[in-house]
């Protein structure tokens, strides 16, 4: 996985995730690697996004797989959770400036799709055009998050830390493509933080029962170096 990385305070946390694809495909099926917008510095932070588009027959119809850009939302939420002090009379964490948005116990755990094409910044809060109705608004993940803990064994392999989440959406009517995707922390657009986005080639969902899976991995570690 070549990923590009984020420079956080310290490399170790989140609450939240992404996803790893645990099948294998023919080249057909590759639209290859997008073009991924510039992640800043070396640094300990990095994300990468899986989309596979299904029919309702379950043959494939779209396979996208890039790095994601982690936002500054994020990483100032990341080094809050590890440091900052809960408050229940100032409204917690939530009501800290520039740090995290949404409630203090809600990970980032919800995956929005959309149809916008806006330039990926870290300086992004939401997503362009985010998709709603006809089976694509943002949820929460319907698999449970799959953690890798970074130990010995893991050194071969980067020495990271890995939280994997995964949402499908299955299109109910009418017709979408799909160009970006995020990771936020409330199913609520006006009140959530977003941690990641990403925006891609057009996956098309044409047909009723069309099924999108978005896939994210956050990977906190994978060297033991700075360059």
């Amino acid at each position: 996985m070549n990923q590009r990385s984020t420079w956080i305070v310290f490399g170790t946390i989140l609450v939240a995730a992404g996803m790893v694809g645990g099948f294998s495909l023919s080249k057909s099926f590759f639209v290859g690697t997008e073009s991924v917008q510039p992640m800043g510095s070396a640094g300990f932070i990095m994300g990468h996004i899986e989309l596979v588009a299904k029919d309702k027959d379950g043959n494939i119809k779209a396979y996208r797989q890039t790095d994601n850009l982690i936002t500054n939302n994020g990483q100032n939420c990341a080094a809050k959770a590890l440091f900052s002090v809960y408050t229940a009379n100032t409204g917690g964490l939530s009501n800290a400036t520039n740090r995290c948005v949404g409630g203090v116990t809600k990970p980032f755990t919800v995956i929005a799709i959309g149809t916008g094409s806006g330039l990926v910044t870290k300086e992004n809060t939401q997503l362009t055009t985010e998709s709603s109705g006809n089976g694509l608004t943002r949820g929460q993940l319907d698999t449970a998050i799959t953690w890798t803990n970074s130990t010995a064994s893991t050194q071969a392999n980067g020495g990271f830390a890995r939280a994997l989440i995964q949402k499908t959406f299955t299109l109910t009517a009418s017709s979408a493509t799909i160009t970006e995707s995020g990771l936020f922390n409330d199913t609520s657009a006006s009140a959530s933080g977003m941690f990641a986005r990403q925006t891609f080639t057009g996956i098309g969902l044409s047909t009723v029962g069309d099924a999108l899976t978005v896939k994210w991995t956050i990977d906190i570690g994978g060297t033991s170096t700075i360059s």
